[in-house]
């Protein structure tokens, strides 16, 4: 487990200048300011800085918002990107590298702390990051190990989709919605990065009426699959899971709902196909009334035409089978 806590200098400066030291130190009996020549400052004040350093105050996170704690997650290197380029929001970006080469991108803000994207930059697994910086104005984070280096887009919107309330639900302070596309982030451009409120696309204009004609808008890529499964097999259906803030709900013809896998989002099993199983089997995602048809499925029994075939021909044979027998006896 790791812990990332956000301080400020002015409260660092504040607890220094006003806080008590530990321990038996005579009041005031240690300068808070810096020498000009730390030579010059007397063997027994160095030993009373030495064995009282502590102080009684403590320097608390900002806001006293207590610490930000990721389970399971063992962080090894930070980066703070504060500044704001052409953003009118004030969100801290923050990087941060895991032991086994993966990067967290992080918006920091007064209420919560929420991870957008995690990145796996290197072609080989479990590779330790040495160093990583942001060249803020490309939007690009340069990232070494042992043996690689990568040069890394985080500043790529469009992998959020070709919506608009894809666009404005990633919570990307680097992307926005101009229209037509999710594009990097301008003060003309639709995002909100505090509310994730996707209803700024229509108030504002900037969706496309197709994308409001349907309750369940298609994706770019969504297509009806047909599949055809043999009588009492069992089948996964998967669904792409495209925010694990989302909620993924399995709809069957339109009157049958069923949930997928607690453990595994967007996946539903068919525990056994029958004929109730066939039909259409569409995957929905929900985040903040936010809904989208992410997979579309229709099942189909395969014929069994074949097998009664072969049943008639093998009671065929064994019926001629027993009138030859009966015949020799």
């Amino acid at each position: 487990m790791s812990a990332v806590c956000v301080y400020t200098i002015k409260d660092i400066e504040h607890i220094f200048t006003t806080s008590t030291f530990k321990g038996k130190v005579p009041q005031p009996g240690r300068s808070r300011e810096c020498v000009p020549d730390s030579r010059t400052i007397p063997m027994d004040v160095l030993n009373k800085i030495k064995e009282n350093s502590e102080m009684e105050d403590w320097v608390r996170p900002v806001d006293n918002s207590g610490p930000i704690l990721f389970n399971h997650h063992n962080y090894t290197h930070i980066y703070v990107d504060d500044s704001q380029n052409n953003r009118s929001d004030k969100h801290t970006v923050l990087y941060l590298s895991l032991h086994k080469g993966d990067i967290h991108k992080v918006v920091q803000k007064k209420t919560q702390t929420f991870v957008i994207a995690e990145y796996q930059p290197f072609h080989h697994r479990h590779h330790h990051i040495l160093t990583f910086l942001l060249h803020p104005p490309t939007m690009k984070l340069y990232l070494t190990s042992r043996t690689e280096l990568v040069q890394l887009d985080v500043g790529n919107c469009a992998q959020y989709g070709d919506r608009c309330g894809d666009c404005v639900l990633s919570r990307d302070p680097y992307c926005g919605w101009n229209g037509s596309h999710c594009t990097p982030h301008t003060q003309d451009m639709l995002q909100d990065v505090s509310q994730a409120d996707h209803n700024i696309c229509v108030s504002s204009g900037m969706v496309e009426q197709s994308q409001t004609v349907s309750k369940y808008p298609p994706g770019r890529d969504e297509v009806t699959k047909s599949i055809k499964l043999p009588l009492n097999s069992k089948y996964f259906l998967q669904c792409p899971v495209s925010s694990h803030q989302a909620t993924y709900t399995w709809i069957h013809l339109e009157r049958n709902t069923s949930r997928s896998l607690e453990d595994s989002p967007g996946l539903l099993l068919i525990p056994r196909m029958s004929p109730e199983q066939e039909g259409r089997h569409r995957c929905v995602s929900e985040e903040r009334g936010y809904t989208r048809v992410l997979a579309d499925y229709t099942l189909q029994l395969e014929s069994r035409a074949g097998v009664k075939t072969s049943t008639s021909l093998l009671l065929g044979l064994c019926v001629t089978a027993a009138l030859i027998q009966s015949l020799s006896c």
